[in-house]
C-alpha cells in the first residue's frame, strides 16, 4: 500500500504539542518558575447560579493545561479558525462589561416613573402625590389599567409633584368611594370606550320595600364586586333582572331571573336571600341545581299577572328555551317596559293582545345577532335540514354501525334530537346532569325516548364544547368495539355557511340552528312593538357596560310596521303542547277525499 495521494490530519494533541515546542523556542524565559502542581480533579457540583473562575493561564507560563485557551506571544500564523475564537470571546468580555454602582443616599435618589412606593417617607409632598395619584386612579373605577405612553402629552389631568404618577393604589375600594371628587372626575378620551351604559344608580326604595337582609350576604369573597350595567336594573323600579354576579345591589329590593342559562344565572348562589321572581320550569332548575331557600323562590307562569310594588308584571313565553320569558312592567305611571331576556321572535307574540292594548315606552332588546350576515332559517327549515344529513349519510354508510352524537346545553336544543331520534327510531342518552334538568321540564316525550345506559343508546347527547375532533375521537375510544363510525351533529346560529366534514371513523355535521332572534326577526319585531327606546342588553366585548346601536329606523318612523315575511316558527310553548300528529298518504286508495263546499 502506498500513502501517495493521501493527506494526513493532526489531531488536537498533536497541534498542542507542536505550538508548545514552538513557544519555547520564541520565547526568552527570563525567570525560572516552578511549575505549578496539577489539581486534583473535583467532584462535578450541582448546577448554580453562580458563575465558575475560568482558568487563565498568563504568557510567561510555558506550562498549558488541556482545557487551557492557546495565547500566541509569536508573530506566525495562527490555527485555523483562532482568530474568529479570539474575536468571538474578546467582543462577549465587552458586551459583558459590569460597571460599578455609585452609591447614592435615600434622599437624593430620583424616584422612577410607574412605580409605587411600599414605604413613603412622611413628608410635606404626600399629600400632593397621593391626591394627584387618586386623580389618575379615578379615571377607571373598577380596573386600574396602565394608559399609553404618550399619555402625559394629551392628558388633561394635573400633573403631579417630580412629574411621578402611581399606577397601583394600595387604599381599599371604599376609601376610594368616599371621595367626592372622584366622582366627578371624567376618564380621558384615549380610554374612553366608544359607548358605555352609565353605573347603575337605583333610588331608595320606600321603608315597606327594604328587605332585612344584609347587603354583604351575596357578595363574591376574595374579589371586588363587578360595576352592575344599567341595562339589568329596569328603569324607574328597584327591579334587577339576571343581574346576580354583582353582589347585592344597593336599594334592589327584588330579582327576576329569565330563564335558566348559565349567562343569565352567574352569581346565583345558595346564599341568595332576596325575593326571587321566575317561571315554574325555571324554579325546579333552581331547587334542582341551586337549592336556594325556598322561601325566596316565587313562580309567575306565562300569561299570568301579578303586582309587586305597585307594578303590574306580566310574564310572556320568550320561545328560546323550555321555561324562557318575557317580562312586561306597567309602572304606576302607565309607563309600559318590556325585557325580553334571550327571546326569539314568532309570529304567535304578534297575535298577544297585551301588545296590542299597551304602548310600550322602553324595549330591553336581546341583540345576539345584530347583524346583517345573521339571517337565519326557520328552526323547521334547520330540522329538516338535520334530516336530510343524516339520511344521506346512512344511505353512504348503509353496513356501517353509525353512534349518533347530538350538541346541546344543560336545556335547550331539545327540537333538534327529539326530531332525529324520533325520525330514525333511536334510543337517547344523555348525561347526569341533563338527565337531571329534563326530568324537570315534565316533557314526556323525552322521557320515553331515553335510558340509562349509554351502550344502549344509538344517539348521545353530550355539551357543545365536547364537539371537537380531538374530544370526539377520545369519547369514541369506549364505544369502538360497538359501533363503526360516530356521527355528530352541532345545531348553532354560529354554523350557517358551514359544511359537513367527513371523515372515515368521526364525521361532523353543522346545522344552522339558532334559539335567538335573527337580524330580520329582531327587526320585524322592533316594527311591530314600536317602542319609544330601545337598550340593547349584550355586551359587545368584555366591557359589560358597552352593548349595541340598535338602528333607531326601526322604531322612529310612521306608518304600519308589518313590512317582512309572517313566516315565523311556532313558539316553544306551543311545540310541546302540540301532539305530534302523522298526515296519512294522498296515496291511499282507502283515503277518502273531503268534498269543497264551494262544490256543494
Amino acid at each position: 500500500s502506498t500513502n501517495v495521494g493521501k493527506i494526513r490530519l493532526r489531531n488536537l494533541v498533536e497541534l498542542q504539542a507542536h505550538v508548545i515546542d514552538e513557544i519555547a523556542v520564541s520565547s526568552d524565559v527570563s525567570e525560572i518558575k516552578t511549575p505549578e502542581k496539577s489539581k486534583r480533579a473535583r467532584k462535578t457540583r450541582s448546577a448554580t447560579t453562580a458563575k465558575k473562575k475560568s482558568n487563565v493561564t498568563t504568557a510567561a507560563d510555558p506550562t498549558i493545561s488541556t482545557n487551557t485557551t492557546i495565547k500566541r506571544t509569536g508573530k506566525k500564523e495562527p490555527l485555523p479558525g483562532q482568530l474568529r475564537i479570539d474575536a468571538y470571546f474578546k467582543s462577549s468580555a465587552k458586551n459583558y462589561k459590569v460597571n460599578a454602582l455609585v452609591k447614592t443616599s435615600t434622599s437624593e435618589r430620583a424616584p422612577r416613573r410607574g412605580c409605587k412606593r411600599l414605604f413613603k417617607d412622611e413628608s410635606v409632598t404626600t399629600t400632593t402625590k397621593t391626591s394627584s395619584k387618586f386623580e389618575y386612579c379615578a379615571k377607571s373605577s373598577t380596573k386600574r389599567t396602565q394608559p399609553p405612553r404618550n399619555c402625559n402629552a394629551k392628558s388633561k389631568v394635573t400633573e403631579p409633584v417630580d412629574g411621578i404618577i402611581d399606577l397601583c393604589d394600595l387604599s381599599s375600594d371604599e376609601e376610594v368611594q368616599t371621595n367626592e371628587q372622584i366622582k366627578n372626575v371624567k376618564p380621558q378620551a384615549i380610554l374612553q370606550p366608544v359607548q358605555t351604559q352609565a353605573m347603575v344608580c337605583i333610588p331608595a326604595p320606600l321603608e315597606s320595600h327594604k328587605t332585612d337582609t344584609s347587603s354583604k350576604e351575596n357578595e363574591p369573597k376574595g374579589r371586588a364586586r363587578k360595576r352592575c350595567p344599567a341595562y339589568k336594573v329596569v328603569e324607574g323600579t328597584t327591579f334587577v333582572v339576571d343581574g346576580f354576579q354583582f353582589g347585592d345591589i344597593p336599594n334592589a329590593t327584588h330579582y327576576f331571573l329569565s330563564h335558566y342559562h348559565a349567562d343569565h344565572y352567574v352569581g346565583l348562589t345558595r346564599k341568595f336571600a332576596h325575593p326571587l321572581y321566575m317561571s315554574p320550569i325555571t324554579a325546579r332548575l333552581v331547587r334542582t341545581f341551586i337549592p336556594i331557600d325556598n322561601q325566596y323562590i316565587h313562580e309567575i307562569d306565562v300569561d299570568q299577572t301579578i303586582v309587586v310594588n305597585d307594578v303590574e308584571i306580566t310574564a310572556l313565553d320568550a320561545n328560546h328555551c323550555p321555561g324562557a320569558i318575557l317580562l312586561l312592567f306597567k309602572l304606576s305611571t302607565g309607563q309600559c317596559i318590556l325585557h325580553t331576556g334571550d327571546f326569539r321572535a314568532s309570529f304567535d307574540m304578534e297575535s298577544l293582545p297585551i301588545f296590542w292594548n299597551v304602548d310600550i315606552d322602553l324595549l330591553y332588546l336581546d341583540t345576539t345577532y345584530l347583524a346583517k350576515n345573521y339571517d337565519f332559517c326557520h328552526q323547521t327549515e334547520s330540522i329538516d335540514r338535520a334530516i336530510l344529513l343524516v339520511r344521506q349519510f346512512h344511505e353512504k354508510n348503509a353496513n356501517k354501525r353509525i353512534l349518533h352524537v347530538c350538541g346541546s346545553y344543560l336545556i335547550g336544543k331539545e327540537k333538534v334530537w327529539l326530531a332525529l331520534a324520533q325520525e330514525f327510531d333511536l334510543q337517547v342518552w344523555t348525561e347526569p346532569h341533563r338527565r337531571e334538568a329534563i326530568d324537570c321540564l315534565n316533557w314526556p316525550e323525552l322521557r320515553h325516548l331515553l335510558c340509562d345506559n349509554a351502550h344502549n343508546a344509538n344517539m348521545h347527547v353530550i355539551s357543545m364544547g365536547k364537539l371537537s375532533y380531538p374530544q370526539l375521537a377520545q369519547y369514541f375510544t369506549q364505544f369502538e368495539e360497538q359501533y363503526d363510525m360516530l356521527l355528530a351533529i352541532r345545531p348553532s346560529g354560529w354554523e350557517k355557511n358551514t359544511k359537513p366534514s367527513y371523515g372515515k371513523r368521526i364525521s361532523v355535521i353543522g346545522v344552522e340552528y339558532s334559539e335567538h332572534s335573527s337580524y330580520k326577526e329582531l327587526e320585524r319585531f322592533v316594527r311591530f312593538i314600536k317602542p319609544n327606546r330601545v337598550i340593547s342588553t349584550v355586551p359587545v366585548g368584555r366591557d359589560l357596560c358597552v352593548t349595541a346601536n340598535v338602528p333607531t329606523k326601526w322604531y322612529k318612523y310612521n306608518g304600519p310596521g308589518g313590512m317582512l315575511s309572517k313566516s315565523f316558527q311556532p313558539s316553544i310553548t306551543t311545540f310541546m303542547n302540540t301532539p305530534h300528529r302523522r298526515v296519512p298518504l294522498l296515496a291511499n286508495d282507502s283515503t277518502e277525499m273531503a268534498v269543497s263546499p264551494v262544490e256543494e
